[in-house]
Formats: C-alpha cells, structure tokens, sequence
C-alpha cells in the first residue's frame, strides 16, 4: 500500500458547516479560531476540568444507552477507561488548587453516582446523535451553510419518541446562577436541529454535575423559539463575514489566552496573514501539536480566507 504524501503546507480548510463550539470560540479570540479551525492545529493538550467533564461525560453516554439503560456498572468502567486517557492530556503542574490524577480522577466517578441516583423518567431514544439544521432567520432567509450539532442524550417527550426532548450533560466548577439556563447558546441549537429532523419544539433539560467536595446535581429546564434561533443567525453570519473579510487578531482579554497553547506564538503576532514557524520549532512552541507540524516544512498556509 501506498503511503499517503506528506503535507507541504497548512492550507486553509474549506467550510462546510458551523457549530455553536466554534462560533464560542471565534467569539473568544478569531486568532485562536484560525489556528484551530481554518488551519487545523490542534492540540492534543487538556485541562483538568475539561478532562474531567470528559469522562464524566462518556460514563453518562454508556449509563443512557438504549441497548442497555441504566447499567451503572459497565457506566463506572468506562469513565475508569476514559479517564485513563484524558488524564494524560493535562500538565498536572500547571495545575491549580492542588489537583492530581487520582482525586480527579474520582471526582468523575463521583460525578456520574450522583447523576445516576437523581431520581428522573427519561426514556431514552439516542445518545451522541449528530444532527444538522438549516440557519433560517425568520426575516433575512438562510445562511449558505448548515448547523452541526451533537446532542447528549434524546428523549421521550409526552408526544413520544419521535417528537424528542433533550438533556444536556453540563459539569460545572460552581453552581449556576438563577436564569442561566434561559442564557445558554447550545439549546438554540439543539431546538434548530430537532424542529429540522422531527417537527418538535423540545424542551431543554440541563443536567447540571457540580464538582464541590460533596459533588451536587441540579436539573433545570429551558425552551427556546425563533427569536432566539434569529440572534443566533446574526452572530453566525457575522463568523462568516469574517471568514470572507479574513478579519483575524487576537484577543488577549479571552478568559482561555492565560493557557492557551499558541500563547507563544499569539504574543509575536503583528498583521494577518502571519507565517508561522515551520517543523519542529512550531512544534517547540505549541505544546501539544504532535508530530503533524514538525512534518511541514515549508509554506505555513495559502488559499483564500474561509
């Protein structure tokens, strides 16, 4: 067989959806939303917090399967098995608070228990389902590209399976405050993509996991309508505007520039199109890259924007 040839350049990738992570992202800095999104550089690299949600996150997805509901046991295993991965993404000394492995570790089975014995009657009808949406704004039409979602967990709703509500696993280092639920960006989605795939309204349910000492679950709900699918067009159109425009900076206001990864790379940056460092020293300079940057030795990206 065949190897397939090396890359020569980091090209611009061609868009072919929008996700409500990627227009947060852009919101936060449309440097580090180039970085990642047009060019592709990810890092293999974590904070505990995330990894936690992670795999707290893949125990619950097991716990709610339909081919097999509710079984605690296999849902403990694979948050261990999850864990065991996730874990090794983080630079544990860089972490705060004192975190290590283990303790993190079973704050995520501690996590799943709790959400497990809160009492609830969801009918399970899929997990992880990817769905796709037309961005549809009730006056200024559609936008040329869909929405891509990925919703946790659907539900039965009082009009049955194929009219579905929605649970969002969400885990938090605090509780939320009063109202937050109504101000969340990703149920404006998950409405999109279930009035397009099932002709359904559906009713947001956030399973909250508050990671205290004593881990805490709280249960809210939400629905959203058209106006709120309308300011969601708006701030999408405005991403893609600035795909067109090729409007990129930085924004060292972002709450993530403190531990970004391209933090080395964003604090030379002066004007875009910027070139990047080549090889291995880009490789040097964002932690986690892999060896997909030292494999690139020449030209940093070409194409047009977006």
């Amino acid at each position: 067989m065949t190897a397939p040839p090396e890359p020569t350049a980091l090209t611009v990738k061609e868009r072919k959806h929008v996700t409500v992570s990627e227009l947060k992202e852009w919101l936060s800095c449309p440097l580090r939303h180039w970085y990642r999104y047009k060019l592709g550089l990810w890092s293999d690299t974590t904070t505990s917090f995330f990894a936690l949600g992670n795999a707290t996150h893949a125990g619950l997805e097991r716990f709610y399967s339909p081919l097999d509901p509710r079984n605690l046991d296999l849902a403990r295993e694979v948050v261990r098995r999850a864990w065991a991965d996730e874990q090794a993404k983080v630079n544990w000394s860089e972490e705060r608070d004192g975190r290590d492995p283990f303790m993190t570790g079973q704050t995520a089975l501690a996590l799943l228990d709790a959400s497990c014995a809160e009492p609830e009657d969801w009918r399970p009808v899929a997990v992880e389902k990817t769905l796709y949406a037309d961005i549809e704004h009730s006056r200024l039409g559609k936008l040329p590209v869909p929405l891509k979602t990925r919703v946790d967990l659907l539900i039965e709703s009082a009009q049955g399976p194929g009219a579905p509500d929605v649970v969002e696993h969400k885990t938090a280092d605090k509780s939320w405050p009063a109202g937050k639920e109504h101000s969340e960006v990703q149920p404006v989605a998950y409405t999109m993509a279930v009035r397009a795939n099932y002709g359904h309204n559906p009713v947001t349910t956030h399973n909250i996991l508050v990671a205290n000492k004593a881990p805490k679950v709280d249960r809210r709900s939400s629905v959203r309508t058209q106006d709120h699918i309308d300011r969601l067009y708006v701030q999408i159109r405005a991403l893609l505007d600035a795909d067109e425009r090729g409007g990129v900076y930085p924004n060292p206001t972002s709450w993530a520039h403190e531990r970004c990864e391209f933090r080395a790379i964003c604090d030379t940056w002066e004007a875009h199109p910027q070139p990047l460092p080549t090889g291995r020293r880009l490789q040097l300079l964002v932690p986690g890259l892999g060896d997909y940057a030292a494999r690139v030795p020449g030209a940093t990206w070409h194409g047009k924007h977006g």
